[in-house]
């Protein structure tokens, strides 16, 4: 399996948060408000990731399809933690949002063609740097995993299903026929069941 995997460091940040800063005009002369990314670390973090990833904005790798994705982003680690203890990231930023800046970093950078071809996310985690350690984020890009690539259908061996539906439909016709003309299929007596119809045999629908 193809992959590709890095540890990025710097301050991951999260994108999709907007507020508004001024206005401009668009094309057709109406005037419009340019919404920028609230937070200004996601410049720069983007930036980190496509120097990892793409250094001198060539990238290590192209993955033209689908992908899978790892993420495991760490975080500052506040001083009332001390060395030894340690709990949950339960604070912002959100963990989606910081998934959200960093596949969009890989897609600028050309590892991806667009961030939508992410079919699956494995792991993604955010956490506390342990104490000593620099923030970033671990990442790996990947094909997908076996279950996410559809089989291909296996032919069946024997005659052709149409072949098949043939030979299935021609004796209900021959009983059909002689039930028509109202006498008895040579070799069979009457039936005992249910009578009805021409030549008293049991409809076959019934």
């Amino acid at each position: 399996m193809r992959e590709l995997k890095a540890f990025v460091p710097g301050l991951p940040a999260p994108q999709g948060s907007k507020s508004p800063k001024g206005t401009y005009t668009d094309k057709q002369g109406r005037t419009r408000v340019r919404m920028v990314e609230s937070s200004e670390k996601v410049a720069p973090w983007r930036e980190d990731v496509r120097n990892a990833f793409a250094p001198g904005g060539v990238p290590k790798d192209r993955f033209p399809g689908a992908v899978t994705l790892y993420l495991e982003f760490v975080l500052t680690r506040p001083k009332r933690l001390g060395q030894y203890k340690n709990e949950p990231h339960v604070v912002k930023p959100d963990l989606d949002k910081l998934v959200r800046s960093t596949k969009d970093a890989l897609a600028s950078a050309g590892v991806l063609t667009d961030d939508c071809t992410v079919v699956s996310l494995d792991g993604c985690s955010k956490r506390y740097a342990d104490y000593g350690e620099p923030t970033g984020a671990f990442i790996r890009v990947a094909d997908p995993f076996p279950e996410f690539v559809k089989p291909q259908p296996k032919q069946k061996k024997g005659k052709p299903d149409g072949q098949k539906d043939k030979q299935q439909r021609e004796p209900r016709s021959r009983a059909a026929a002689a039930g028509h003309g109202g006498g008895v299929a040579p070799g069979r007596g009457r039936s005992k069941g249910r009578r009805g119809g021409a030549g008293g045999l049991t409809n076959p629908f019934c």
